[in-house]
């Protein structure tokens, strides 16, 4: 009898306690349980991008190909230890960021491919997917001023989105890119060529511009495009060559491909890209 009182009398001192031992007990096993909820999820979203990285990584060469292959190989390793995630972010072994869509104002492989590398450079963590448009510049075909050639970034930006939304209206994009090559005369009165960029951010409505260096003709190409010639044409009849524009360009047949064509815009590229991989110094935001 008086076990069963002794007994009675514990559960009631202790009732709290009693119940908060096995509220703590259930809350540390939904808990344990949403743990290996999240941690089966997470390992399964790596192998998914892992997987979608493998199918991108053939539709490129080179060092967009080389960098697909070692995003891979950062998936390999979390998916066999998950727990070596921070560890690889102090490596700066990008993850994933999903798809970025850019909009291309030209066909011309050297300025698509242009594009990628200096996309691919400004975010490391997304899969760089260009859509490229042939869309016209609105101004000369051979620009003559540096404010026709800036006029004719713009332009091939604005109606290679303008492009877009009409051909894909439901495929979003983040950027539209017009790249446009021109010449100017110089102080000395010697005619240069030089290239603009225009990257136009979509959601900010904000545009980015960039001008490449520039450098002066010889003196043969200089009266062919001074008489009318678009600088492609008067390279290849000089230097005997056929479709230099889609290949190392003016600045790679007279550096003798130290700096080629797509170089020479994928630095221009990058620098008008500077706002937008610097948003909070460029870009004004809704609260002000």
């Amino acid at each position: 009898e008086m076990s069963r009182h002794g007994l009675k009398s514990f559960f009631q001192n202790n009732l709290v306690q009693i119940a908060g031992t096995f509220a703590a007990g259930a809350l540390f096993g939904s808990l344990v349980e949403r743990w290996i909820s999240r941690k089966k999820d997470q390992l399964i979203h790596l192998l998914q991008q892992q997987l979608y990285l493998r199918d991108r990584r053939q539709q490129y060469t080179g060092e967009v190909a080389d960098d697909l292959n070692k995003r891979c190989q950062v998936y390999e390793t979390l998916l066999m230890d998950p727990s070596k995630e921070a560890e690889l972010e102090e490596k700066k072994q990008h993850r994933d960021g999903g798809e970025l869509r850019v909009v291309v104002g030209s066909a011309n492989p050297c300025k698509v491919d242009a594009c990628r590398k200096a996309f691919h450079l400004a975010f490391p963590t997304r899969v760089i997917v260009l859509l490229p448009y042939h869309v016209g510049s609105g101004v000369s075909d051979q620009p003559m001023t540096d404010a026709e050639s800036r006029k004719g970034a713009k332009n091939r930006a604005s109606k290679a989105l303008e492009a877009h939304l009409k051909q894909q209206p439901n495929r979003a994009v983040e950027f539209a890119v017009g790249l446009e090559g021109g010449v100017n005369e110089s102080d000395d009165g010697k005619l240069e060529c030089h290239a603009w960029m225009c990257v136009h951010h979509v959601n900010s409505n904000t545009d980015g511009f960039a001008r490449s260096g520039s450098f002066a003709l010889p003196l043969e190409v200089t009266k062919l495009v001074r008489g009318g010639m678009e600088l492609g044409a008067a390279d290849d009849k000089v230097f005997q060559r056929t479709k230099s524009g889609q290949g190392s360009g003016t600045v790679g047949l007279l550096t003798h491909n130290v700096i080629d064509r797509c170089e020479y815009y994928k630095h221009a590229l990058v620098l008008a890209l500077v706002p937008f991989v610097n948003p909070k110094l460029y870009l004004k935001t809704t609260e002000e």
